[in-house]
């Protein structure tokens, strides 16, 4: 089927170059979402709320603090949360919110 110039000129739109955005943002969550499951059914439940309840209004530095998290293996995030270990202090804000279960 050959495409006629009005759909060529839709695809090239400007209007649809800010879909581009919402597209890396989906495609990003979705990797993220990924990498919240994990082999402990208790880590993936708090690091999936956290994921689709905080980190959409996190700032910058927490963003990149929760993704460092998520490179951690599974008994190293666990000994964090469960205060076994002292956490590095670039994970403070992040392991706090996990922890704190409440929506505020």
């Amino acid at each position: 089927m050959a495409v006629s110039v009005s759909q060529a000129e839709k695809c090239n739109s400007p209007g649809l170059s800010g879909n581009a955005g919402l597209i890396g943002r989906n495609m990003q969550h979705s990797k993220l979402k990924w990498q919240c499951r994990r082999g402990m059914r208790e880590l993936d439940e708090l690091l999936l709320s956290y994921l689709d309840r905080r980190y959409p209004a996190a700032n910058e530095a927490e963003k990149a603090a929760f993704q460092s998290l998520l490179t951690l293996p599974d008994p190293e995030i666990a000994s964090y949360l469960l205060k076994q270990h002292t956490h590095p202090p670039e994970l403070t804000s992040v392991i706090q919110k996990l922890l704190d279960r409440s929506d505020t």
